[in-house]
């Protein structure tokens, strides 16, 4: 999931979308599958994956089938 230049503004308004699991549907959000993901940039890039602040130069994310058990 991508989200583009959200501002304070937008986060305030749409944290119901994010809680409700339809923050996909707003025109700012592009949502992606895949099983892994490479980013690279010029620029220092920071991520949160889980809550975690990271910050690297060329962060890769691969998805590992069934390592994690996920409670819904």
């Amino acid at each position: 999931m991508i989200v583009e230049d959200f501002t304070r503004f937008d986060v305030l308004t749409n944290i119901g979308r994010l809680y409700r699991g339809t923050i996909a549907e707003h025109p700012k959000v592009k949502t992606f599958q895949a099983q892994t993901i490479e980013l690279n940039t010029e620029e220092e890039v920071l991520i949160d994956p889980d809550g975690q602040l990271v910050v690297r130069l060329q962060p890769r994310f691969q998805i590992l089938l069934k390592k994690i058990p996920v409670i819904f």
